[in-house]
């Protein structure tokens, strides 16, 4: 196989497993929009709709992304955590916002 073959065949099967983790990732996000949020009694949809936009396993180490969108609290760097996702909705619901703000949660742990 050429050098160039092998770097093709190398990229698309990088490409096809991070479409496939995308896929998951999606679908773990729905769950966690249903379950852990909405069946718990977040409903202003504008918290739902930005705990879907925000990408949440872009603030994870690349060994913990399967996990970004599980109900429960993750370590990052510098011996911190990111907080479970319900607990971020809960705060962000209970500001009872009107729609022209902007929120930046950070612990304080």
């Amino acid at each position: 196989m050429s050098k160039e073959a092998f770097a093709i065949q190398s990229f698309v099967i990088r490409l096809s497993l991070a479409l496939m983790l995308d896929a998951a990732l999606q679908h773990d996000k729905l769950i966690m929009l249903r379950q852990h949020l909405q069946a718990r009694g977040i409903c202003d949809s504008r918290v739902s709709d930005a705990m879907a936009r925000i990408p949440r396993e872009m603030f994870l180490d690349e060994s913990l992304r399967a996990e970004a969108y599980s109900d429960r609290a993750l370590p990052i760097a510098c011996g911190q955590t990111i907080s479970q996702p319900y607990i971020v909705a809960l705060m962000t619901q209970a500001l009872a916002l009107r729609g022209n703000e902007r929120v930046l949660e950070i612990g304080t742990g």
